[in-house]
């Protein structure tokens, strides 16, 4: 399975002609992701944006994985942050749900099971980030 993710990375990182993919399927809105959806408050507050663009030399992933590494933000995400921070203390499992260590074009499988079974789903590296002159 690893080597055939691997063949797909490839091909799709081929097909991408712009410095960096975004996907196109994933509306990163914040009136959807940390906010109540009715006053989009968080909107004015966050943007998103490509992780290697915002911190150029830095690594998404890294060998030695840890739940410390985690941080919850404001996006109402501590159910994934709980999760993921599980995963983190189990290397095996996170070369199962991370398949591939980089991706210079910021595509990035990520391997999870649901209903018993394990699929495949393409994401790309866009993060929520404060808009500049907030805090």
């Amino acid at each position: 399975r690893a080597q055939s993710v691997k063949a797909e990375l490839r091909r799709r990182e081929g097909a991408v002609r712009a410095p960096r993919w975004v996907d196109s399927e994933f509306q990163g809105s914040a009136a959807r992701y940390g906010s109540d959806g009715k006053s989009g408050k968080m909107d004015k507050y966050q943007e998103w944006k490509h992780f290697a663009e915002e911190f150029p030399g830095a690594a998404i992933t890294k060998a030695d994985f840890s739940s410390d590494d985690l941080v919850q933000g404001t996006l109402g995400d501590c159910w994934l942050i709980a999760a993921m921070a599980v995963v983190a203390q189990r290397p095996e499992l996170m070369a199962r749900v991370f398949p591939v260590r980089e991706s210079p074009k910021g595509i990035w499988p990520v391997d999870i099971c649901f209903n018993k079974e394990w699929t495949t789903m393409w994401v790309d590296d866009r993060f929520p980030m404060w808009k500049p002159g907030l805090s």
